[in-house]
């Protein structure tokens, strides 16, 4: 028998039928029901629609198999068919609105990274282009640079904020904001008045030897092993300058100078003579293809350099690296070494063209003084009343007033990322450690935390050295852009 098409105003009438049978039995459950034969309703009108365009297609079929059942079976089934359809409606409703959602987000957020990489808004991270700049996958921002040696392969370790663009910072993405950057960053440099320092107070075996840290397992004390990670971390950072304390004048110094002049460093160390210790002294290293140094100054807590860019002749810098009194007893003799250090550089910079305020200066190291003490105070205040005293102490730091040009500030601080210490021992946990800089002839660009979340939780209940850390003080290190 030859199949008959089903008219489409008769389908639509049954599926009316069936939406209004279910819209009387919802009447008797609760509201829950009530809302499923509302959407059922609206599904079976849409389903009409649906049935009316493909009747011509389908109608025989239909007709035969529907002539085929009773009309409890038809019932059933009318009110099935609207039920099934009127979920799909609410799923593509809901979850298709919410998909849209997410791709629009996904697409603002991926083109507001592009526009702050400087890429083509065409660039796809995932698919790089043949022969593009860009050619890399996007890395992480939190997976650790992993270390680079110049003697191995010419490309700079990977960086959250590396742009392979020669002469470009790496640093300035969001202008006006200091970056802060996860430990075992790289705070390598490319840009040629940008350059960046670090300052580590390493632990001379003469002290990591001795009984006051008797804490420590053995095996962790042992220099080879804390000389191992400590190379690793300098390795890491790969800064441009390179302030250390604690060294060791005599066979450490060597070995030393050896590891870092096989990465490219020149690099001098304290007089033992000036430093009047014959167990410690500070060293700075500088990478020798960025800077060269023109002048020394020797001192007896302190070694003060004077560095000139390679690529900038006309622009130099004077770099500070200093071990002060560490003494609790003694904040006045910090005091008047941090003078002495300031009365040398106002020296050098009297023959300046515009004087010593325009000089721009790096002051690095362990200064032994606490965020509030009367050193750091004079250092970034630029002043220290006449018999001031140390926070909780009656001991006078100088009986007289004292005053310097030199507009400090502390990196860290600067960057809202100071840490709660630098140097943690039994009962004693404190910020001793600073990266200070002229702010009117630096821009301070990034700083990297000397700690992981992880380690700043661990570290709440242990002390420095551990197996992890090789020394009692945590390194630090900033980025900084010639004004």
């Amino acid at each position: 028998m030859a199949s008959k098409t089903t008219s489409a105003p008769a389908e639509k009438g049954r599926f009316a039928k069936a939406a209004d049978a279910v819209t009387d039995a919802s009447k008797k459950v609760g509201s829950g029901a009530k809302t499923a034969a509302i959407a059922a309703r609206n599904g079976a009108v849409t389903g009409a629609g649906y049935v009316r365009d493909k009747s011509v297609a389908a109608g025989g079929f239909a007709k035969e198999k529907w002539d085929g059942l009773t009309p409890e079976q038809r019932k059933g089934t009318s009110i099935a068919a609207g039920a099934v359809l009127g979920l799909l409606v609410l799923k593509r409703l809901i979850f298709g609105g919410k998909k849209r959602k997410e791709k629009r987000s996904e697409e603002e957020y991926l083109r507001k990274i592009k526009n702050q990489l400087g890429v083509s808004p065409s660039f796809s991270p995932m698919r790089p282009t043949q022969g593009s700049a860009q050619s890399t996958p996007m890395t992480n921002s939190r997976t650790p640079a992993a270390a680079w040696s110049p003697s191995g392969p010419k490309t700079p370790p990977p960086s959250s904020h590396r742009d392979h663009s020669a002469g470009k910072s790496l640093f300035g993405a969001r202008a006006g904001k200091i970056a802060v950057l996860e430990k075992g960053s790289a705070v390598t440099t490319t840009a040629p008045n940008e350059f960046s320092v670090a300052t580590y107070n390493v632990l001379s075996d003469f002290y990591g030897t001795s009984k006051r840290h008797s804490y420590v397992a053995p095996e962790y004390m042992k220099y080879d092993y804390r000389f191992a990670l400590m190379r690793k971390q300098i390795e890491t950072m790969d800064a441009d300058i390179v302030c250390l304390q604690e060294i060791d004048p005599n066979s450490k110094w060597l070995e030393w100078r050896r590891f870092m002049r096989a990465r490219g460093y020149d690099g001098t160390l304290q007089d033992k003579d000036a430093s009047r210790s014959v167990s410690v002294a500070v060293a700075t290293f500088w990478k020798a293809d960025k800077f060269e140094c023109l002048q020394q100054d020797h001192k007896a807590r302190s070694l003060i350099l004077h560095l000139r860019w390679r690529e900038r002749s006309s622009k130099s810098l004077w770099v500070v690296n200093c071990h002060l009194e560490g003494h609790v007893s003694r904040p006045h003799e910090r005091v008047l070494q941090a003078r002495s250090i300031l009365s040398a550089l106002v020296r050098a910079h009297q023959a300046a063209p515009k004087g010593a305020a325009a000089q721009a200066v790096v002051w690095a190291g362990d200064i032994n003084g606490a965020p509030d003490s009367g050193v750091i105070k004079l250092l970034v205040e630029g002043a220290l009343d006449a018999n001031s005293t140390e926070p909780g102490s009656d001991i006078i730091l100088s009986e007289r007033a004292l005053v310097h040009p030199y507009r400090f500030r502390d990196a860290y601080h600067e960057a809202l990322a100071a840490p709660p210490f630098t140097r943690k021992v039994p009962g004693n946990a404190a910020v001793l450690d600073y990266v200070l800089a002229t702010t009117n002839t630096l821009e301070t660009l990034a700083v990297v935390k000397p700690m992981t979340a992880r380690e700043r939780l661990t570290m709440q209940r242990g002390n420095l050295p551990s197996r992890d850390h090789p020394s009692d003080h945590l390194p630090l290190a900033a980025v900084f852009r010639q004004k």
